[in-house]
């Protein structure tokens, strides 16, 4: 079983980031439901996103996780995916745009081409909720090696970069964790992690980096 097949094992079942609900109650009431989730994983966040009327175009880098999604939400055309990463994924127009622990996953120059299109795909008074991966953290130590996927790099972001990103929104949300806990799958670590609940403004500019 590969790296990330474990990991969607674990996870499937999983209640998603408590703080959707939060974000899926702010996207402005005029806007078509229609929700974008980046990296999808095994479809925890898009099961929810659904539960909540949105329809939910969804992508992962991974052939895995694409496979066990279509697998979970097969013959519902409310959803709609695709293998592809934040830079070559083709964002249609939505309301919600969700990259919950998938960000920090990019390579630098993917999360600047990404990062322009999911403002630019987001609708004036949507909604985007994601995480970061702060400097504290232990994923953010360049020796740091992963045992189950030693090739794997984290992008990290202090605080006030990840402020920076957020020109042209309101900040509805702004949570920073850092502690001591674990993976998914039990390692321990430091967790430094920075998630932003932000609401699109009319006069937004396209997003910087």
């Amino acid at each position: 079983m590969s790296h990330w097949q474990e990991y969607y094992e674990i996870t499937r079942e999983r209640p998603p980031d408590p703080t959707l609900e939060f974000a899926c109650a702010r996207v402005d009431a005029a806007l078509p439901k229609a929700a974008i989730d980046c990296g999808c994983g095994a479809g925890r966040g898009i099961d929810f996103m659904l539960g909540q009327g949105f329809s939910v175009h969804a992508f992962d880098l991974e052939a895995d996780g694409i496979r066990v999604c279509r697998d979970r939400f097969a013959g519902d055309d409310r959803v709609t995916l695709a293998q592809a990463g934040f830079d070559t994924y083709d964002y249609p127009q939505a309301s919600l745009v969700v990259a919950i622990n998938s960000l920090f996953f990019c390579k630098a120059d993917e999360f600047r081409s990404g990062w322009k299109k999911i403002v630019e795909c987001l609708a004036p008074g949507g909604v985007f909720f994601g995480s970061f991966i702060g400097p504290h953290d232990s994923w953010a130590d360049p020796d740091y090696v992963f045992d189950e996927a030693p090739d794997l790099e984290i992008l990290v972001h202090s605080e006030e970069e990840i402020d920076s990103f957020f020109q042209g929104f309101d900040i509805l949300e702004r949570d920073v964790k850092d502690y001591d806990g674990e993976t998914a799958r039990g390692t321990l670590k430091h967790w430094h992690l920075i998630s932003v609940v932000a609401r699109k403004r009319a006069s937004e500019r396209p997003g910087t980096t």
